[in-house]
């Protein structure tokens, strides 16, 4: 169970390699014009770090600093790696994203606006359990915590003495414990704002059984619900090891309340691809039989009523086991409304 201290917290290692603690914010301007993300994260137990920062204009990459190998000692300041630095403001509610390098220097506020799910629904803490890894789809979120909220978000800064500012959306993440992306046989991930408020965030994981688990909810009119229903249809630009280029969801939560999605159209790709210890990730498409397909998205979503809103996909899969149409009414995940009030959600 998460308590409300833990989003502030660094949280203690445990014994594996493959421990791992990290940050995460993506945002979107509400014109098509400004996205991107920060993502940083430390495996203190052998000294490697992650470090990225995307800013695009459009389709121009004003911003990439990508660095998925950084050497610092375990204890370096997990908030603070590469050029950038999470900052919490106020927990739950409130980060801040700095970032700094020779020809760029911008902030973003990020500021909570729907509850937070926790990907596992037994709550259980992110340790691992007796030095060991996560072994199956089912244990990567009981023995690694994983949570994420939907919020506003406000750029300032420069680049290249040029100002920046835009306002718009983003989801946060933080996440600490083993992490095996390996184990991912097919995950779709899904983050979607408009600019009236609605938002959805959901993930469908394929376990070993072929089943799609859903973790997920949908938030309208100042409340977020678990979805319990998510029906994806997806094209891909490859048959094989392709990223997702079009599609339309339909989203139902417990209280019946729906969006539909019916069309999407991709902002900019960022292949990634999981090495074949699950552990690593680098910024490139698969080159192995061997390697995971992973792919960073940034999507332009129209919902039903021809309202634009954006948000991001993330894709991983086996080689092989890429799904154009999947459904799951299994709802799983876990509520929690801190930064709204001190009490655990549905």
């Amino acid at each position: 169970m998460l308590t409300h201290d833990d989003d502030a917290t660094i949280h203690q290692a445990g014994e594996v390699p493959e421990w791992r603690e990290s940050f995460y914010v993506n945002f979107a301007d509400t014109e098509s014009r400004f996205y991107g993300a920060a993502w940083q994260g430390l495996r203190p137990n052998v000294g490697v770090a992650e470090a990225t920062f995307l800013l695009f204009d459009r389709k121009t990459a004003r911003v990439r600093s990508v660095d998925t190998a950084l050497q610092v000692p375990g204890d370096s300041d997990r908030r603070s790696l590469g050029n950038q630095r999470f900052e919490c403001i106020d927990p739950w509610s409130h980060w801040r994203v700095h970032y700094e390098d020779d020809a760029a220097k911008l902030q973003i506020d990020w500021r909570q606006t729907t509850a937070t799910i926790d990907h596992d629904p037994t709550g259980t803490p992110g340790q691992d359990v007796d030095g060991e890894l996560p072994e199956d789809e089912a244990s990567f979120y009981r023995v690694a915590k994983h949570f994420e909220a939907t919020g506003t978000i406000d750029c300032v800064g420069e680049i290249d003495g040029e100002p920046i500012a835009f306002t718009g959306f983003g989801t946060r993440d933080r996440a600490w414990g083993p992490r095996n992306y390996g184990l991912l046989r097919f995950m779709w991930w899904q983050t979607v704002q408009f600019p009236d408020g609605d938002a959805v965030h959901v993930m469908l994981l394929r376990d070993a059984d072929d089943a799609i688990n859903l973790f997920g909810m949908l938030h309208r009119d100042g409340r977020s619900l678990p979805a319990t229903i998510a029906e994806v249809d997806v094209a891909y630009d490859d048959a094989v090891t392709g990223a997702p280029v079009s599609g339309s969801q339909r989203f139902v939560d417990v209280e019946g309340r729906e969006l539909v999605i019916t069309g999407m159209e991709p902002m900019h790709v960022a292949p990634m691809t999981i090495l074949a210890d699950g552990t690593d990730v680098v910024p490139r498409r698969v080159e192995s039989p061997d390697e995971k397909v992973y792919f960073w998205t940034w999507q332009r979503f129209v919902r039903s009523d021809g309202v634009v809103g954006h948000g991001m996909v993330d894709q991983a899969y086996w080689q092989g086991l890429q799904q154009s149409r999947f459904a799951s009414t299994a709802a799983t995940g876990r509520l929690y409304d801190f930064g709204l009030t001190e009490e655990p959600a549905r």
